[in-house]
């Protein structure tokens, strides 16, 4: 019974197994290229996979050297093309040193084998080698080399190519033993039929478990996406509000929020702004709501809001159209520059009294050449001036006339006997 199996039906049904996950790898590549390296080397891993098993599907129908000797050539070099894919998706790159050597040596040993009509069964084992040495290396890479935190989406890959590593030693050891197969391929037997059976199933599989890897690794860069926006939506020092765009209730607000106008997310949310009290008046709410429905966004409005005291907030406005779970809502964001505008307008005011009093004011400085004696100022030209017309044309000072009580006694001394010395002050 079990040498009845047709092998070519074999051979077309992992053609039709390999074509399907092809074209399953060709749409994750299409779908997430951008986001993710390496799966346009799964395809084409696939695609190679697919082309050797054809190839050997029209044996006896074309050349020998394409239906005996590309296959094997096709399947390794398929394999490393698929490890280097993993290498790109995983983010690891390891030296080829060691894999040069190997694939190196297979072709080489393949190539002398096919030009020296050596037994199918040496090629294969020369085949089997290699490819365990390819899925060895793809197995140790997921399950160990590949960093910590995405081990948890590449173990069951990396365990799918350890068996694939185990199927093909296990081919390995069956051809060093019994040499089952025969000149013609198709009448091999059923040890080769349930190696290809094994490895049609395997190959599902890896094509299952690897779609399960790319949407986790995908979950995975959506989660980290929101974990960023959550970090900076609650760092923000701006107010962020999220909000319905059809009767502006308040769907979640950021500290920023609560630190500018005072309320707290539980009384924010579930109340529209207008019920908040922020905007200055309904009629500038929906002046900036008409631009925002009209040009999708806005950005760097002047607006003035006022906070839970009643206290007014200047700053800028920029808001945006969203859509979140089908419902079109809105994203405003409000910078609060109260305090940088009132710091501005104390500067500009200091500024004019500076100006106001430099223009009433002329100082004199340096040093003044004056007379010991007399008292006198010498001016610029050399002329000796009285101090009070000196300082008169040098400044805005303006000089009344007196006598202080010292020299009203001494020079009238008959008017001061019986005044007291407050009266004579000037």
């Amino acid at each position: 019974m079990l040498n009845q199996i047709h092998m070519p039906t074999v051979v077309m049904i992992g053609v039709a197994i390999e074509t399907l996950c092809l074209f399953v790898m060709v749409a994750m590549w299409r779908q997430n290229r951008q986001a993710l390296p390496g799966l346009g080397l799964w395809a084409l891993h696939h695609a190679m996979q697919c082309s050797g098993l054809f190839l050997i599907l029209l044996r006896g129908r074309i050349p020998d050297l394409l239906s005996i000797g590309l296959p094997n050539l096709l399947f390794v070099f398929g394999s490393w093309l698929g490890y280097l894919g993993l290498e790109q998706f995983v983010g690891v790159r390891r030296p080829k040193r060691l894999a040069t050597v190997v694939l190196g040596s297979f072709t080489v040993v393949h190539l002398l084998l096919i030009l020296r009509g050596a037994d199918i069964n040496i090629r294969a084992l020369n085949m089997s080698v290699a490819s365990v040495f390819v899925f060895a290396l793809s197995a140790w890479l997921l399950l160990r080399q590949t960093p910590p935190q995405l081990r948890t989406c590449t173990r069951w890959v990396g365990r799918i190519f350890v068996l694939c590593a185990v199927i093909y030693t296990i081919r390995a050891l069956a051809l060093v033993e019994f040499s089952y197969l025969e000149t013609y391929y198709f009448q091999s037997g059923w040890r080769e039929a349930f190696f290809l059976m094994a490895v049609m199933i395997l190959f599902v599989l890896l094509t299952y478990t690897i779609g399960l890897m790319i949407n986790q690794r995908l979950l995975m860069r959506v989660d980290a996406e929101r974990e960023k926006f959550a970090k900076a939506f609650r760092a923000s020092p701006q107010a962020v509000i999220f909000s319905r765009f059809e009767d502006g209730c308040v769907l979640e607000v950021n500290p920023g929020f609560t630190r500018i106008f005072g309320f707290t997310p539980e009384e924010a949310c579930g109340r529209s702004s207008v019920e908040l009290g922020i905007w200055s008046s309904v009629s500038e709410r929906n002046t900036v709501m008409d631009r925002v429905r009209r040009d999708g966004r806005v950005d760097n409005l002047s607006v003035t809001w006022h906070r839970r005291d009643g206290t007014p907030v200047h700053g800028l406005y920029a808001g945006a159209n969203i859509d979140l779970d089908g419902t079109p809502c809105l994203v405003s964001v409000i910078t609060d520059l109260t305090a940088q505008l009132t710091e501005q307008h104390e500067r500009e005011r200091l500024l004019v009294e500076r100006e106001k009093a430099l223009a009433e004011v002329r100082v004199l400085s340096g040093l003044l050449p004056i007379c010991s004696s007399c008292k006198k100022i010498r001016d610029d030209k050399g002329y000796w001036n009285q101090i009070e017309s000196y300082i008169h044309d040098h400044s805005d000072a303006e000089f009344t006339h007196g006598m202080c009580p010292e020299c009203l006694k001494r020079l009238y001394p008959e008017f001061t006997e019986d005044v007291p010395p407050s009266t004579l002050e000037p």
